[in-house]
C-alpha cells in the first residue's frame, strides 16, 4: 500500500470518527482503510458498542483501548497483522464478541478467561 493510500485511509477514519462523535453513534466501521494503528481519537466515542477494524494492517492492540471505548460489546479485528493479544483486553466488562481470526497470533493470554460475557 502506498503512503498516499494509507494517508487517505487515515483521513477517512478521522472523518468517520468525527461523524460518529457528532451523531452519538454506537457502531463504527473502519474496515478496509489500510490503517496500521488503532486511532487514539476513538477515546471521543465513549458510547461506542461495536467497532469494526477488520481487513486493515494493524499490528498491535493498544493497552489503552479498553479505557478509550469502555462500552464496547463487539470488536472486529480479523484480517490484520496482529501478533499479540494484550492482557488489557480483559478489562472490557461488556465485550461479547472478539474477532481476531486471520492474524498472526500464536498465544492467547489466560487473562481473556476473565471476560464476563
Amino acid at each position: 500500500m502506498s503512503a498516499t493510500q494509507e494517508n487517505r485511509g487515515v483521513v477517512e477514519a478521522a472523518r468517520r470518527i468525527e461523524e460518529a462523535r457528532r451523531s452519538g453513534a454506537t457502531h463504527l466501521d473502519l474496515s478496509k482503510l489500510g490503517l496500521t494503528v488503532i486511532p487514539d481519537s476513538l477515546a471521543r466515542l465513549a458510547h461506542l458498542q461495536t467497532l469494526e477494524l477488520s481487513h486493515n494492517q494493524i499490528t498491535a492492540i493498544p493497552d489503552s483501548l479498553a479505557q478509550q471505548v469502555p462500552q464496547l460489546q463487539i470488536l472486529g479485528l480479523h484480517r490484520n497483522q496482529i501478533t499479540a493479544i494484550p492482557d488489557s483486553l480483559a478489562q472490557f466488562a461488556q465485550l461479547q464478541l472478539l474477532e481476531l481470526s486471520g492474524n498472526q497470533i500464536t498465544v492467547v493470554p489466560d487473562s481473556l478467561a476473565q471476560l464476563a460475557q
